[in-house]
């Protein structure tokens, strides 16, 4: 009978959260709204802001997510982004970080940019201030994918920190120096006071989505 009055809520979120964001707070949640069925759901990125409008999710979880009218992006914290490069690429040997104009010759393999605009042009942007114009390969919306061509030498991604949790035969995750090579970790919800089991894993999200 008390597992009947337990109330779901539905959280979709980016694929790179899956590798350490929510493993950390799933628990959390489970701890401070024990009496709520957390039912969360790994999407695109650009299906994260989507699903929420939708209805398909009460709440959404992603980096650089689209503004949608009507509802409220808050920005948790921002992520570093790591280089993913071949194992035995030259500049590999040095074991310091890299700025990102020292791949000028190396293309970037970055998803067609209607899939997830806010987040493609924002890597682009980061690579242009610290110096670099990037030469775009497209490829899918999940890079590792692809990581034959990582490893190949062929090109390069820029991906979230978190993804370094990794192992992928052939590919190097490499700090980067410029420090402005970040993104939003974000958070969605719908700009008005929603049910109490929906307000209070919001409140998780955001408190402890701050402090992984």
């Amino acid at each position: 009978a008390e597992g009947t009055s337990r109330r779901r809520v539905v959280i979709g979120f980016s694929p790179s959260f899956g590798h350490q964001l929510m493993p950390y707070l799933i628990p959390a949640l489970e701890s401070r709204v024990p009496k709520v069925i957390v039912d969360e759901r790994e999407v695109d990125t650009g299906a994260v802001s989507q699903g929420v409008r939708s209805g398909q999710f009460h709440l959404g979880m992603g980096h650089c997510l689209e503004p949608v009218e009507g509802f409220r992006v808050e920005t948790i914290r921002f992520e570093p982004l790591l280089v993913a490069l071949a194992a035995d690429h030259p500049l590999l040997r040095r074991g310091t970080p890299l700025r990102l104009a020292e791949l000028e010759r190396l293309p970037l393999m970055l998803w067609a940019r209607e899939l997830a605009p806010k987040y493609h042009d924002a890597l682009v942007g980061i690579c242009r201030r610290s110096g670099l114009e990037p030469q775009i390969v497209e490829g899918p919306r999940r890079a590792m994918i692809r990581s034959y061509e990582v490893s190949q030498g062929k090109v390069f991604c820029l991906l979230p920190r978190s993804t370094s949790t990794l192992s992928i035969p052939g590919v190097a995750f490499v700090e980067v120096s410029d420090p402005h090579a970040r993104v939003s970790v974000d958070a969605i919800r719908r700009d008005r006071r929603e049910p109490d089991e929906v307000e209070a894993v919001w409140r998780v999200l955001v408190e402890e989505g701050a402090r992984v």
